[in-house]
């Protein structure tokens, strides 16, 4: 559930705090802050080092759909800045989170530059949409009771951060759909004792 990347953190951890090393910086983030805004400019990449975002579309009509969850060397808003497009969605800082922020030019001069990087950049972003692929498919082929024991399986101790609401947004269903299908697997748990 909380997705992570420790080839990239690895990488960016070897010039954390060394010297002369300018290329990016690092930015820290409260919880409930924005490190993206969808609708923006795309002018920075940001690779986690410490804490959890909640990355997530807000559509037309309000509703939110709660992409995924970030954790540690996780690569964000690079879509955005290879394409030089405006970003598509948000991404809120769930805990004190800590970025290696880098802008633009300096994260497109790394891709052609710095041996190994477009490699883990594009490994991320493969990992990203073959994950994205199977999250959906679950989503259109299961019920959401199957969907919500799969996600409980992945549950950790961290995970008591995420309210029903970011539950039900993850999953694609309503809040009131979410509460009726927690409800309906408490019942069948009565029944099996």
């Amino acid at each position: 559930m909380i997705r992570t990347n420790s080839e990239l953190l690895d990488f960016f951890s070897q010039w954390d705090g060394k010297e002369g090393y300018k290329t990016f910086r690092e930015r820290q983030f409260g919880p409930g802050q924005k490190l993206i805004v969808q609708g923006k400019e795309g002018r920075f990449v940001h690779i986690i080092k410490e804490g959890i975002a909640k990355c997530y579309v807000c559509e037309e009509n309000g509703k939110e759909f709660v992409q995924e969850f970030f954790g540690a060397g996780e690569l964000l808003g690079e879509i955005e800045v290879l394409n030089n497009t405006s970003t598509f969605s948000n991404v809120m800082a769930l805990t004190t989170v800590t970025t290696y922020c880098i802008g633009k030019g300096d994260f497109c001069a790394m891709m052609n530059n710095v041996p190994g990087f477009n490699l883990m950049v594009s490994r991320a972003l493969a990992t990203k949409l073959r994950d994205s692929a199977i999250r959906t498919s679950r989503q259109q082929t299961y019920p959401t009771a199957h969907n919500l024991n799969k996600l409980s399986q992945l549950f950790s101790k961290e995970t008591g951060m995420f309210s029903k609401k970011d539950i039900a947004d993850y999953l694609g269903v309503t809040l009131r759909s979410l509460n009726r299908t927690l409800k309906q697997m408490e019942r069948m748990d009565l029944f099996k004792e």
